[in-house]
C-alpha cells in the first residue's frame, strides 16, 4: 500500500517528465515545503508540478540562488541558460522528495536519494558558473562555503553513498549531459580531448558538432567534495542549509571569493 496516496497534499511523480528517475516517489505541497520551494503553492497534480518546476528553474530559482544566495552582481535573468549548473533540476527533484518523506509517509524504496557523486558534480558545476565574471561578477566572499553547503545538503541522506540504491543524476537528466539548455556547460564538459569527451552523453548530445564554434571562458575553477559520514535524515533544500563538509580541498582558483 502506498501511504503517500492517503495525503491530499501529496502528489505521485509517476510519469513525471521533470523527475523521471523519481517515479516511485511522491512530493508534498504542504506548508513545510513552501519556504524552500515556493512554486509548490501552484502545484495541484503531476503535470502542473512538471510545468511549475521548469518555470521555477529558469527564473526564480536562478535569482534566488545566484543573486540572493551567491551575491552575483550582474545577473541576466532574461536568459538564464548558461547559469544552469549540471543536474540542477535533478537536485531539486531530490530535495523535494527528501523533504516529503515525513509528510507523505514515504518508504526508503519510495524515497531513494540522489547519489553523492551526482551532488558533487552539481556543486562543481556551480563553482564553474560562478567563476565566470560575465555570468557572476563580485559574488559573496563566502561563496565557496555556500557551494559546499549545497553539496552537503544534497548528499545528506545516508543512502546517497549506497551505489546499489541511490539515483545517478544522469538517469534523471540525460539530455545535454545534464546541463539543461546551457551550451557552455555542455561544451565545457565534452570539450575535445578532455577527460569526458568520450562520455556517451556527449555523443548522444551531438556535442562535437554543436561545440566546434563555441568559445569557452578560460576558467580553472575546481573544487573537491567528499562525503564519508552517512546520516539518516535529510533537512532543507539544496539551497537552504549552512552546513560545511570536511573536504580536503578548499581552493577554487576562479571562484571569486574566499571560503571563510
Amino acid at each position: 500500500m502506498v501511504v503517500s496516496a492517503q495525503n491530499s497534499n501529496c502528489i505521485s511523480l509517476k510519469d513525471s517528465k521533470a523527475c523521471p528517475a523519481f517515479t516511485s516517489a511522491s512530493i508534498s505541497t504542504g506548508d513545510s515545503l513552501l519556504e524552500f520551494f515556493p512554486f509548490l503553492r501552484y502545484v495541484s497534480d503531476r503535470a502542473s508540478f512538471d510545468s511549475q518546476l521548469s518555470n521555477y528553474v529558469q527564473r526564480d530559482y536562478m535569482q534566488r540562488q545566484y543573486q540572493s544566495l551567491f551575491g552575483c552582481s550582474n545577473l541576466d535573468l532574461t536568459n538564464t541558460s548558461d547559469l544552469y549548473a549540471r543536474f540542477t533540476t535533478t537536485v531539486l527533484c531530490n530535495a523535494i522528495v527528501q523533504n516529503s518523506i515525513e509528510p507523505c509517509g514515504l518508504s526508503s524504496s519510495q524515497s531513494r536519494p540522489l547519489c553523492a557523486d551526482s551532488c558533487a558534480e552539481y556543486a562543481q558545476s556551480e563553482a564553474y558558473v560562478t567563476s565566470d565574471d560575465e555570468l557572476c561578477s563580485r559574488p559573496s566572499s563566502n561563496l565557496l562555503q555556500l557551494i559546499r553547503a549545497d553539496f552537503t545538503n544534497c548528499a545528506l541522506p545516508g543512502g546517497s553513498l549506497d551505489t546499489k540504491t541511490c539515483i545517478p543524476a544522469i538517469e534523471n537528466e540525460s539530455q545535454n549531459c545534464g546541463y539543461g539548455n546551457s551550451t557552455v556547460g555542455l561544451c565545457s564538459y565534452c570539450g575535445s580531448g578532455g577527460l569526458n569527451s568520450t562520455d556517451t552523453c556527449c555523443y548522444n548530445s551531438n556535442a562535437e558538432e554543436r561545440c566546434k564554434d563555441v568559445t569557452l571562458p578560460t576558467l580553472t575553477a575546481t573544487m573537491t567534495f567528499t562525503r564519508v559520514s552517512p546520516t539518516s535524515s535529510a533537512t532543507g533544500s539544496s539551497t537552504a542549509g549552512s552546513g560545511n563538509d570536511n573536504s580536503d580541498e578548499d581552493d577554487d582558483e576562479g571562484g571569486g571569493g574566499g571560503g571563510g
